[in-house]
């Protein structure tokens, strides 16, 4: 049971990583002045969508850890063997802090989500006051 949580919630952290490099490569620099209106639309449109999108795949991702970690709670409540749930909290643990020293916090609804020490919901939620999207 506990291989199947594991392998859901590296997935999951694979995909979220993935997501948050996306966003480090986003161009939100300033449209060039000598743009047109319409073209200077078009691409705060776009960069809209695109910001929405990532913002969107963020929640998904966090809100499928908060099951994985909910899921993964119960099943350690359940094991009675005393030396058998030590070694599955200990992997518990270590999932939540794995191997390239990033941090997994995932509380999306206490607005907490940190990764590599940056709170991305935070960040995400400045990025989305900037472009006016909440």
């Amino acid at each position: 049971m506990s291989s199947i949580i594991i392998r859901t919630a590296d997935q999951t952290k694979r995909r979220l990583c993935e997501v948050l490099n996306e966003i480090k490569r986003l161009n939100l620099d300033s449209v060039d002045q000598m743009t047109t209106t319409d073209e200077t639309i078009r691409l705060h449109q776009e960069r809209r969508r695109i910001t929405q999108e990532k913002i969107m795949h963020i929640q998904i991702y966090i809100e499928a850890l908060e099951s994985v970690n909910t899921e993964w709670k119960q099943f350690i409540q359940q094991i009675s063997v005393s030396t058998k749930r030590k070694e599955e909290e200990d992997r518990y643990l270590q999932i939540n802090d794995d191997e390239s020293g990033r941090e997994f916090v995932p509380h999306l609804g206490h607005h907490k989500f940190v990764v590599n020490g940056l709170d991305w919901v935070g960040l995400l939620a400045q990025l989305s006051r900037v472009l006016n999207l909440g």
